[in-house]
């Protein structure tokens, strides 16, 4: 679908007529029929009692609790704050209407040149591959993982070949400015400000929307080298925490099916819809949470099915998915595959019906938590089980959906031998926020220590793992003997072994696999209270918390004796960072500004 132009009035009128109000509500909140209209909880408010009125016959929705109220555009405007296009473009997609746009008198107004950037690239990244030659290593490699040129098109792969500057030079020729090109994800500066690609040597998976339209690339390395792959950054357009691969491929079969397979890998996705399973989606970069759920939901998918790898890294994926779904009020099943296989493997041994029998036979997402959970603790102690119990009640407390809830409660009670009703009284009180997480628990390895620490430095490290795009401002900024703890001093070394552009793009749930030798410590970093797992990113931020340590260490040193050059040194280094950090980052007169000179 196109993405400039103007949606005529009669298409609108179109999409609103041929739109199920009552479907694409019920995709949100329960309804039920109350004389010619449908009655529900409004999914704007929280109430107890349900006001929330659906007229089919005048197509239009209110609740006489908060007020609200309109029509099919209206109301995917305000529940998924989409703009007045965007949520028709949404429901002529639901609808199966393709809208045929007229012409705008700004063609590149608003975000439009960033959309056209990255169709240009798609479009640069697909000529790439399509014109290699036979012996290429592009064509070479294809040949290696068994895709076929059909497959590449069908999802519209693409090359980027060696050279810092391909994709860059090209868009130059095509009158991008640099600012589109960086906004689109697709470029970055380096320490001399030159300008380069992020992608380079890779085969290029794009990430298109329902309707179509690329939200960025993702990219697999061709050779040897880390990372094997790498995602696009956070955009105006590319959100990880909500964005699904293959759903414009998969989303006939998605909608007809109403349930999708959701794997870990580009790769799997491309495999399971050459062997038939054309439903299959996949997570990009991140681990599957309630975002993800509520896009499923938007798509009127009813039911997930899980299928990831045989390892442990799939297995504790597996699980905090199937505590998602529970959390989400979706129906989700658990498929993990055998001998540590991922799905592009399983089918060098198995059959498609092979894996359809695994699927049809998977325990659902409850079922699966538990089994997980009774299985770790079976032959410890009674305070072991105990603990592992009230984490299963406590996410019990948290499942809306009562029958739901009911039948975990039940399934809890049958595995640990309890009364039901004593167990169905703790389930429905308030829930309390637990301690460890269920999947933490099961993953986290045994604790390096951290003691001698500073609070600078474990806050400073803390927010490299939670923001990885902060590690060019710590570069060059810091010395060994800046920290006290030799295992925070390591992991901020291998840190910057890597490229900006390639830490950046991991995110944390990736970061121990990453660095596996300095998971305990990693786990430590991103799971002992993590301050800023939730905020945005702040440049200000950074600089601080490099100044806080910088001082910290100036401070450790005057406590030994210093000969008058070091002390000399000390001080121009300082001041040079308090200059920096209130010219470059802190408005003048802030009142952080005036703590960080201090």
């Amino acid at each position: 679908m196109e993405g400039k132009g103007l949606i005529p009035k009669e298409q609108i009128e179109s999409v609103v007529a041929a739109t199920d109000l009552v479907a694409l509500i019920s995709s949100y909140t329960p309804l039920r029929p109350s004389g010619g209209n449908f009655l529900g909880l409004c999914p704007f408010h929280q109430e107890k009692s349900p006001s929330f009125v659906v007229s089919p016959s005048r197509g239009n929705y209110h609740c006489f609790g908060c007020g609200v109220h309109g029509n099919a555009i209206g109301f995917v405007m305000d529940l998924e704050h989409f703009a007045f296009t965007e949520a028709v473009e949404f429901l002529a997609d639901r609808a199966g209407i393709r809208l045929e746009r007229g012409q705008s008198t700004s063609p590149h107004q608003g975000h439009g040149e960033v959309r056209g950037c990255l169709d240009l690239s798609l479009e640069y990244f697909r000529q790439n591959l399509i014109g290699a030659g036979s012996n290429s290593t592009i064509r070479l490699y294809l040949k290696k993982r068994d895709l076929s040129l059909e497959l590449a098109d069908r999802f519209a792969l693409g090359w980027a070949p060696e050279g810092w500057t391909k994709l860059h030079d090209f868009l130059n020729q095509k009158g991008v400015p640099i600012k589109v090109q960086e906004a689109a994800g697709l470029i970055k500066t380096g320490e001399k400000g030159e300008w380069y690609d992020r992608l380079r040597d890779r085969l290029i998976f794009p990430i298109r929307d329902v309707q179509g339209r690329c939200l960025g690339f993702a990219g697999r390395i061709i050779g040897e080298g880390d990372p094997k792959y790498l995602n696009p950054p956070e955009t105006e357009f590319y959100k990880k925490s909500s964005v699904f691969y293959g759903v414009f491929e998969g989303k006939d079969a998605i909608r007809k099916a109403k349930k999708a397979m959701v794997v870990e890998g580009y790769l799997d996705v491309i495999r399971l819809h050459e062997k038939g399973f054309r439903h299959a989606i996949a997570v990009c970069g991140t681990a599957l949470n309630g975002e993800h759920v509520k896009a499923l939901k938007r798509q009127g998918i009813q039911e997930v099915e899980l299928v990831f790898d045989g390892d442990n890294p799939g297995k504790a994926a597996a699980l905090k998915a199937s505590k998602v779904f529970l959390e989400n009020e979706i129906d989700g099943r658990v498929t993990v595959l055998p001998e540590g296989l991922d799905p592009d493997d399983f089918f060098k041994k198995y059959t498609g019906a092979n894996l359809t029998a695994l699927v049809d036979e998977a325990p659902n997402d409850y079922q699966f938590l538990l089994a997980q959970a009774f299985e770790e603790v079976k032959d410890k102690g009674l305070w072991a089980q105990k603990s592992r119990l009230d984490e299963l009640i406590t996410l019990a407390q948290g499942i809306a959906s009562k029958l739901k809830r009911d039948l975990f409660l039940g399934q809890i009670a049958k595995r640990f031998q309890l009364d039901l009703g004593a167990l169905r009284s703790k389930g429905t009180e308030p829930a309390k926020k637990p301690q460890v997480n269920l999947e933490q628990r099961m993953i986290l390895p045994s604790k390096v220590d951290l003691k001698e620490a500073s609070p600078e430095e474990l806050r400073l490290m803390k927010y490299l793992v939670a923001q990885p795009q902060a590690l060019g401002l710590v570069r060059g900024k810091l010395e060994s003997q800046s920290f006290t703890n030799p295992h925070l001093q390591e992991l901020l070394s291998r840190f910057l072994n890597l490229e900006d552009e390639e830490f950046g793009a991991l995110g944390p749930q990736e970061l121990p696999e990453v660095f596996k030798e300095y998971s305990s410590v990693l786990m430590q970093l991103i799971f002992s209270g993590n301050p800023f797992a939730t905020e945005d990113y702040s440049a200000e931020k950074v600089q601080g918390l490099v100044l806080d340590l910088q001082k910290s260490a100036a401070r450790r040193k005057l406590k030994g004796p210093l000969s008058p050059e070091e002390a000399e040194a000390l001080a121009k280094a300082q001041a040079e960072a308090r200059k920096k950090a209130k010219e470059n980052c802190l408005p003048q007169g802030s009142s952080e500004a005036n703590q960080h000179q201090g």
